[in-house]
């Protein structure tokens, strides 16, 4: 009795699969096939890619780029059977002529592209093939025994929006109850917006409103502040608002209740928060000797040392805008940058004053700027931790003729050095945004002449500029707002 066996190479994998069965003396030989119909992987080629830029004019056009996707991963989902490209192709990209590369149980192999109209016929599948990928693509792998798997549908994902770029949206009908507010300062804790500031009346309150996800409420009258509130001074740490006012230092807490904190009575401003030790966070508070003191949660000194400025330096203005975030030589530590306008009325006054703190130094230092790459001396000017980068911007500079809001300017060194952002994280011009007119920011600010305004970057990554009306601009890159889909 012979026992034949039929041999299938399939994906590289060798197949033998064989029936044998007899009855009585006559040799009967079955032979049964395979009926695998999985896809192991799946690429795709070369994609040309629209991407704008100038010609040799200077003028807005469009060139014409390529990238090879055979490297671009593509998941396969073997129990939904689905096949997609978690890491979406550019912004741009033309997937509707698209050549594949499928490894499979078998090269029988076919294809259809759902319509709205219906289902296009059924298309043998070959590598050349240029296959229409705006849609998603259905792929049947069909067995060497003529079985016909469930289809894979396959989804060639595209950016719709450009990763780098700041995108802004703006809220007109979202006024303070205070109607207006000058001296402004903005902070966040637990998904909610805190502005202080100074009402018509002349009184020091706190507005509120939650946000989420870029969602937003409407302001609600948090707390009337006590006499002598320096608004300028709000900082949002271990789970309260900080100030100061009469010179004492008092906290907003969550309930809405202001309450003194500790019986220190000589402070002017809070310059931040950080850590002197390790393990030590702090809230850094300016007294009127213009040094700087440490103080824990409940406003006592973590230690008697007062630290000075180098060359005895100063904070001149009120008006502080500072940031923390962890030292990148050494994450357990954080360096604490404090910026403010140069108050002096000198033409040659046009950099911006900025000191630099970092855990376990002795000193706050003023940084010297590397000529010619520094900061304007911009009025208003406000300094935010943002993608890992710092960024500073404001009101004009009249000497340098800058106008209010024209940039940001960026550093990726601590602040030693600035240029000036031309593309991407930008300011916007006149545009529409649905049934709201997004102007640009100086239209904003110098609506009223103090020029008010104030700024946060949340947890979810929006800018976000609170004007003195209680309107609101709200920005983010776009990039830091897509789902991981990993």
């Amino acid at each position: 009795m012979k026992i034949k066996f039929l041999p299938f190479w399939v994906g590289g994998i060798l197949s033998t699969s064989a029936f044998f069965s007899s009855c009585l003396d006559n040799e009967i030989q079955t032979y049964v096939f395979p009926e695998e119909t999985s896809i192991s992987s799946f690429s795709i080629g070369t994609v040309s890619v629209e991407r704008p830029g100038k010609d040799s004019l200077g003028k807005d056009t469009i060139f014409i780029d390529t990238i090879n996707c055979e490297r671009y991963p593509f998941s396969i989902d073997q129990l939904t059977r689905t096949i997609e490209n978690k890491d979406s192709l550019p912004v741009g990209s033309n997937v509707s002529k698209v050549q594949t590369k499928i490894s499979a149980d078998t090269e029988m192999i076919t294809y259809v592209r759902k319509s709205s109209t219906g289902e296009d016929k059924d298309t043998i599948w070959t590598p050349q093939d240029s296959i229409d990928f705006t849609k998603p693509v259905y792929f049947t792998i069909h067995s060497r025994g003529g079985h016909a798997g469930r289809a894979y549908k396959v989804t060639v994902n595209v950016h719709k929006q450009h990763p780098n770029v700041l995108a802004w949206s703006h809220f007109v009908n979202t006024n303070f109850a205070s109607k207006g507010l000058t001296k402004q300062k903005t902070v966040v804790l637990n998904q909610r917006i805190y502005v202080f500031g100074i009402n018509s009346e002349g009184t020091p309150v706190a507005e509120s409103m939650p946000v989420s996800d870029g969602k937003i409420s409407t302001w609600e009258l948090a707390a009337t502040l006590p006499a002598n509130t320096v608004t300028y001074s709000a900082q949002a740490w271990k789970g309260n608002v900080y100030f100061v006012a009469d010179k004492k230092l008092y906290k907003l807490t969550t309930d809405g209740s202001t309450v003194q904190v500790g019986n220190l009575a000589n402070l002017k401003n809070l310059a931040g928060t950080g850590k002197t030790t390790a393990a030590t966070e702090v809230l850094f508070a300016l007294n009127e000797n213009q040094k700087i003191v440490a103080l824990d949660e409940n406003g006592n000194k973590v230690s008697n040392t007062e630290l000075e400025f180098i060359g005895n330096q100063t904070f001149e203005t009120d008006r502080l805008s500072s940031v923390t975030y962890p030292a990148r030589h050494n994450a357990s530590l954080t360096r604490t940058l404090v910026m403010s306008n140069n108050p002096h009325t000198a033409a040659s006054d046009t950099t911006a004053y900025l000191y630099n703190y970092t855990t376990n130094d002795t000193k706050w230092n003023k940084y010297t700027m590397v000529n010619p790459k520094v900061c304007p001396n911009l009025e208003n000017i406000s300094l935010i931790y943002y993608d890992n980068k710092l960024y500073a911007f404001g009101g004009g500079l009249e000497s340098m003729k800058i106008k209010p809001f024209e940039a940001f300017y960026c550093s990726t060194d601590n602040g030693l050095t600035w240029i000036k952002v031309l593309k991407d994280m930008t300011f916007p011009k006149e545009e529409s945004e649905g049934n709201h007119k997004l102007l640009p920011f100086a239209n904003y600010y110098t609506a009223n002449e103090e020029g008010s305004y104030s700024t946060v970057v949340d947890t979810d990554k929006f800018i976000w500029l609170i004007w003195k009306d209680g309107s609101m601009t709200r920005g983010r890159i776009n990039r830091l707002g897509f789902a991981p889909k990993w």
